[in-house]
């Protein structure tokens, strides 16, 4: 009875395997975000659109119901328009590219414009090069997980930074996310360059805080933005101060070994020790340093 019970354990798990049991998408509602999840691991990300106030998009867990790349909406857009002189509305034509159907009521995931804010009729509206990739990934059958709570805005500071979906080839490469890559980004430029970037923006938010042109709510938003940027910017400068000094330094040492004669390992252990000149052989290094330039 065991090893019946065993057998069809087996064969329920290789069924669900075969039927891409293990792929998952998740949509964040508050983050206004999806994720695609294979084995547990992150495949594809990016930004979404959800339904607005008077549409909200339904939460719980669904699956894909059916797949097309060039679905046509029979409920959106409603217009009322002028025929043989009597108001006559006419019902659909909305283009939805790439749709994932996950309820027969009319909620699906589409290819649409995805502001930093909720602006569809309750379908999940996926940025464009995401909703592509997310269409050839994902399956009939897939599980879509909806949770969180739409918020009336999200801070999005600039699309063109954002890493839309993580290389699923690349097992090695680890997953940067935005903000590293912008520090990373900022890291390159010269010092006097990044002075100024943050020049601009002090200059801006004084400018902001003063101005009558934009109301409250403009206001608490740029200067968001500015105070994530300026975040950025002082990073970014750290990581450019450590990488070269840590460069004179290796310089600097290497140097010193040949010129005193020892061992790397000899100098290790005499640094605590000795002193040369009366200086300490960290102190001796930059001074050899300075002496090739």
């Amino acid at each position: 009875m065991k090893q019946f019970v065993q057998i069809l354990i087996f064969l329920l798990a290789t069924t669900l395997l075969g039927f891409g049991g293990y792929k998952k998408i998740v949509v964040d509602l508050t983050k206004q975000e999806a994720y695609a999840y294979e084995d547990g691991k992150l495949v594809y990300s990016g930004w979404i659109s959800s339904g607005r106030k008077k549409f909200k998009t339904p939460t719980g867990r669904f699956r894909v119901l059916q797949k097309e790349k060039e679905h046509i909406s029979n409920e959106w857009p409603k217009k009322v328009v002028m025929k043989n002189g009597k108001k006559v509305e006419e019902v659909g034509g909305a283009k939805m590219p790439y749709m994932l159907r996950l309820t027969w009521s009319g909620i699906a995931l589409h290819e649409g414009y995805t502001p930093n804010y909720p602006a569809s009729h309750g379908c999940i509206r996926v940025a464009k090069g995401f909703a592509k990739k997310l269409y050839n990934w994902a399956t009939v059958g897939t599980r879509v997980i909806v949770k969180g709570k739409a918020p009336r805005w999200v801070a999005r500071v600039d699309k063109r930074f954002r890493n839309y979906y993580a290389s699923k080839m690349s097992k090695k490469v680890k997953y940067l996310s935005a903000r590293k890559k912008l520090i990373n980004r900022y890291a390159k430029y010269s010092f006097k360059r990044l002075n100024r970037i943050l020049r601009k923006n002090y200059r801006f938010k004084k400018y902001i805080l003063a101005s009558k042109k934009y109301s409250y709510k403009k206001k608490v938003q740029k200067l968001k933005e500015i105070k994530w940027i300026v975040k950025i910017i002082k990073q970014a400068k750290q990581v450019k101060y450590h990488a070269k000094h840590s460069k004179a330094n290796k310089v600097a040492l290497h140097h010193s070994y040949g010129k005193l004669g020892f061992h790397k390992k000899q100098i290790k252990r005499r640094y605590k020790k000795s002193v040369i000149g009366g200086l300490s052989l960290k102190r001796y290094s930059y001074y050899s340093f300075a002496s090739l330039l």
